[in-house]
């Protein structure tokens, strides 16, 4: 199955798999957290928890411990969204 890059929530990890989000659908692969980590452009996601990657575009909410994606809540480290906030601070001015 082929995904925009674009079309992409976040990516969950569930051991030796990854479940796509996107708006439409839920794609389970068979490929790990890393591979994505490593192959995706770092400049539109960042990893927020051992287990979660984001889309930096589709985040609406940043609270104290969890981020708003599309319709979930997602938990954050605090060093990774110490992390993204830089990243998306740089990536405005």
């Amino acid at each position: 199955v082929k995904v925009n890059i674009e079309d992409i929530l976040y990516l969950k990890s569930m051991g030796d798999y990854v479940r796509l989000f996107t708006s439409e659908e839920k794609i389970m692969t068979l490929q790990t957290l890393k591979y994505f980590h490593e192959n995706l452009p770092t400049n539109q996601f960042h990893k927020i928890h051992r287990s979660y990657i984001v889309s930096v575009n589709k985040i609406k909410e940043i609270g104290s411990n969890e981020l708003l994606v599309g319709e979930d809540y997602l938990p954050v480290s605090e060093s990774s969204k110490q992390e993204l906030l830089t990243k998306i601070k740089n990536s405005i001015f």
